[in-house]
């Protein structure tokens, strides 16, 4: 009877065993996931940043250029090179 009481301890155990072990699993999942999400979404906002500070830069170039040479002459140019091109 010592040896059925033994197992049924063990099953116990056991299934407490499991079930931490589970619950430990969810965590570190959860908390992977969030980091991941978290760093996906940092990236996302880097290329979207790099993406607009480009357009930006390459918008008031073209107003330097259009103040430097004349509002006309700009667009008649960089049409001349997209046809080249």
């Amino acid at each position: 009877m010592a040896h059925a009481k033994r197992g049924f301890d063990n099953d116990w155990y056991n299934g407490l065993h499991r079930a931490t072990h589970a619950v430990i699993i969810q965590a570190v999942v959860a908390r992977f996931d969030n980091r991941l999400t978290t760093r996906a979404g940092a990236t996302v906002q880097l290329i979207f940043m790099q993406y607009f500070q480009d357009m930006a830069h390459s918008h008031f170039s073209v107003r330097r250029l259009e103040r430097q040479y004349g509002v006309d002459l700009i667009p008649a140019n960089y049409e001349n090179i997209a046809r080249v091109l």
